[in-house]
């Protein structure tokens, strides 16, 4: 598997290496069991870590298929893509206009930072949010490539 999650009530958070299809399913999966869990959408994170391979062109593509369904069950979605300087700094500028493009400038977030993610949300996803980071600091999810095998072919 090219990812790993760890769940709380009312949230999501998944790390990952060089995604396959699978692993895109097995996220979305968890998903829905988090918002039939919590019976409410739910707060995702996703913390993509600097030196992570782009997924493959057919990946890609199912990941933006995916985009909607993501829509329906995240109260909000934070893609945590890190790196610094010019190049990391583009890509999360893409990403930005994507999400404002499809319309979802209040649901979709970009950071470079996991710690980012607290300026922006409200109410109870805030309580969720931090028991979201705290389990994945826990399991070591925060911190650099955390299993760098999950990226081989």
């Amino acid at each position: 598997m090219a990812v790993a999650t760890v769940a709380v009530e009312g949230g999501l958070f998944a790390v990952w290496g060089k995604p396959t299809v699978r692993d895109v399913d097995r996220v979305a999966q968890e998903m829905r069991e988090g918002v039939a869990m919590a019976g409410h959408p739910i707060l995702y994170v996703t913390r993509v870590p600097e030196y992570a391979p782009a997924p493959d062109p057919d990946v890609r593509r199912y990941l933006n298929s995916q985009m909607g369904l993501a829509g329906e069950l995240c109260s909000t979605y934070h893609v945590v893509l890190e790196g610094s300087g010019f190049t990391a700094a583009m890509k999360r500028a893409v990403l930005v206009a994507l999400f404002q493009v499809a319309g979802k400038r209040r649901t979709f977030f970009v950071h470079s930072l996991p710690e980012e993610i607290y300026g922006v949300v409200r109410g109870d996803d805030l309580s969720v949010a931090r028991q979201l980071l705290k389990q994945a600091k826990w399991r070591r999810l925060l911190d650099g490539d955390p299993a760098p095998v999950w990226y081989a072919a």
